[in-house]
């Protein structure tokens, strides 16, 4: 894993705050998405800041549809840690 879990939430928890102007203190890895306002272009905001970031340890490795499954399938923060994980095989 490029990050350790924890330093990889609070990577996410810092993008999801800037996208949707919210507290990251009260994010967790269980907040749903929608509860904090986030919509389809809010996740791809996010995702896009932090890939133009330089936070993404990873996506280099990640093709454009491994990032675009992840954006319909992500319903909670921590389902953004795996934007900033290496795959095991790669």
């Amino acid at each position: 894993m490029a990050l350790a879990d924890d330093a990889a939430l609070a990577v996410v928890r810092t993008a999801v705050s800037r996208v949707l102007d919210v507290d990251p203190g009260v994010l967790r890895a269980d907040t749903p998405l929608p509860d904090i306002g986030c919509d389809p272009v809010a996740l791809v905001a996010i995702i896009d800041l932090l890939t133009d970031d330089g936070q993404a340890a990873a996506v280099e490795s990640l093709s454009g549809e491994a990032l675009s499954a992840l954006v319909p399938d992500a319903v909670t923060v921590g389902d953004l840690i795996p934007v900033l994980v290496r795959p095991a095989d790669a």
